[in-house]
């Protein structure tokens, strides 16, 4: 093997094309996702849960912050994580365990498909949830905040826990408590959201509610956790006595062939989560100090490079061809693996060296895995030119989060987060200094923003050269008490709502310099929707005025895109 490998390396360093060979992966396998992404919660930690959430219950049901009861069938889940803001990889996570449907122990496994996806402890602990992982370099996008909890299904929340340790790498003692959202639905089931990481929770507090898709927390490993996952726990109700799996299957006892998603996944969906060219074979390990993931874009000629791609659900019988190709199109080189065994989660790599003169520009890595077609981009005597990923601006309470992401910094001096309230006149509320690595991503607060606020990212290279970013809008703008506006900003019409009956009314338009640009009177019928037509109006801020005899009884700024 050592002898065909040097052979090969040789071969391409020499500049000669290889084409389409079925060469085994010089490194990689399957990680050993198995109860090395699991948990358990001791029969104490699980009483201690349960008496918070009923003594909660019972308060929030007191003070009437929560509603009574519905019975709907069965609520419907989406799916609970999702990437954050700036991430963008084509899959991201796996799951390690489903529920143990087999109520024995010690290796009585049983899943909901009626394989043995799951586990259970000489404890006497059978698996109670469904196990959700970061694939690939889960502890490289903890730290990232990469991967979001989200709810799964509207409702309220009725326990939080935070504070705790999120980085742990083994089970550990009865004593170790997760960081964790409760969330209890319309039809009074309860999904416990655990394992998050710590300080990331939603900073709302127990009693107020959330919708399907609102943030909850970061995937981390807190409490007794062996890696980072959320571990998605359901009851019927709040005595929590009655499980639910919410995959229907055969083997599923507790609620057979009635799903709780809305689309369900199948059991295995195999993906490529994320093809990748490395300076050095990467190691995934097992805690945070040991995973090594050695990303690179930017090569001279002579380098070796590693081609790596990480795969969710491996099964047998599928293949990847693999493909390099030079800047001109023409094959450098190609090859391809062909599985034999199932796996979770897979990452597979080889290495080659590029000849001494190989072509200066930019080179793109190639797979092609079940019909589908994945590339990435590398250089080669030049440096990729920067790639802003994602820059967005979103309300944050009273605040407004700005988040950004780049690949490839090389020669980028620093970024200039640029604010203006007409969308004309920017200044600068923060500088930050590039990284200057492969990839990287970036989380800032406008502690305090304006009414209106037109957001740019200036981005500054080391020529003193200047480009700019899409601009974002984010208002605080808020509704009166006779206004209710549907959609500011807005486009070629304005749409509002009058939420109180009123004799005689003048509603007007003011433009940013005191213009009336529009003006009508008339009797308003509480409930009534109006249109007005804005075509012939200039984008910018404008002022809505409603007054009668009495005087100004609503206003409030909008904005024309």
């Amino acid at each position: 093997m050592k002898t065909r490998l040097f052979s090969l390396l040789l071969i391409i360093g020499l500049g000669l094309n290889l084409f389409a060979q079925n060469l085994p992966a010089n490194g990689g396998g399957g990680y050993n996702y198995g109860k090395e992404i699991g948990d358990e919660i001791s029969p104490q930690q699980r009483l201690s849960i349960i008496n918070m959430l009923k003594d909660n219950e019972h308060k929030l049901r007191a003070t009437g912050k929560l509603k009574n009861v519905q019975k709907p069938e069965i609520t419907g889940f989406e799916w609970p994580i999702r990437q954050a803001n700036g991430f963008n990889d084509n899959g991201f996570c796996g799951i390690s365990n489903y529920v143990d449907q087999n109520p024995n122990y010690p290796n009585s496994l049983l899943d909901y498909n009626c394989g043995n996806r799951t586990y259970d402890l000489s404890s006497g602990y059978n698996h109670a949830g469904t196990d959700i992982f970061i694939w690939p370099f889960m502890w490289q996008k903890m730290d990232q905040n990469a991967v979001e909890v989200v709810a799964a299904a509207s409702g309220t929340i009725i326990g939080k826990s935070n504070g705790n340790f999120d980085q742990n790498c083994a089970f550990c003692s009865s004593s170790c408590n997760w960081n964790a959202v409760y969330i209890m639905h319309a039809d009074g089931s309860v999904a416990w959201y655990g394992h998050m990481k710590n300080n990331s929770l939603t900073s709302k507090a127990v009693g107020q509610t959330v919708v399907t898709g609102e943030y909850l927390g970061i995937v981390g490993s807190s409490g007794n956790s062996t890696g980072p996952h959320l571990h998605f726990e359901v009851y019927t109700n709040s005595s929590y006595t009655t499980l639910v799996d919410p995959w229907a299957g055969n083997c599923n006892n507790l609620n057979g062939l009635n799903s709780w998603w809305i689309n369900q996944q199948p059991y295995r969906v195999s993906t490529l989560n994320k093809i990748m060219t490395h300076s050095a074979p990467p190691s995934l390990g097992s805690c945070p100090g040991s995973e090594a993931v050695n990303e690179k874009v930017n090569f001279v000629g002579g380098d070796n490079i590693v081609f790596g791609t990480y795969y969710r659900d491996q099964l047998p019988g599928q293949s990847v061809v693999n493909t390099v190709y030079r800047p001109d199109n023409s094959i450098f080189a190609s090859w391809t693996l062909n599985f034999t065994i199932t796996y979770a989660a897979s990452y597979w790599y080889n290495t080659f060296y590029l000849p001494t003169n190989a072509p200066t520009g930019i080179w793109r890595f190639s797979a092609v895995y079940n019909g589908q077609t994945y590339s990435g981009n590398f250089a080669v005597n030049t440096i990729l030119p920067l790639k802003l990923v994602n820059f967005s601006a979103t309300k944050k309470e009273n605040k407004v989060a700005l988040n950004f992401a780049t690949a490839n910094e090389k020669n980028i001096k620093q970024f200039n987060i640029l604010r203006s309230e007409n969308g004309s006149n920017y200044h600068t509320i923060k500088s930050i200094t590039a990284q200057n690595e492969t990839r990287n991503y970036y989380t800032l607060t406008d502690e305090s923003p304006e009414k209106i606020n037109y957001y740019r990212l200036e981005i500054l290279n080391n020529d003193g050269v200047k480009s700019y970013s899409d601009t974002k809008l984010v208002t605080f703008s808020t509704t009166g008490e006779y206004l209710l506006i549907n959609g500011n900003p807005f486009r070629n019409e304005l749409r509002f709502k009058i939420l109180k009956s009123l004799n005689s009314a003048s509603l007007l338009i003011i433009n940013a310099t005191g213009q009336v640009v529009y003006k009508r009177s008339q009797a308003v019928v509480s409930g009534s929707n109006q249109i007005v037509s804005t075509l012939n109006l200039p984008s910018g801020c404008y002022e809505i005025i409603l007054q009668n005899q009495s005087g100004i009884l609503d206003k409030m700024i909008v904005v024309k895109e």
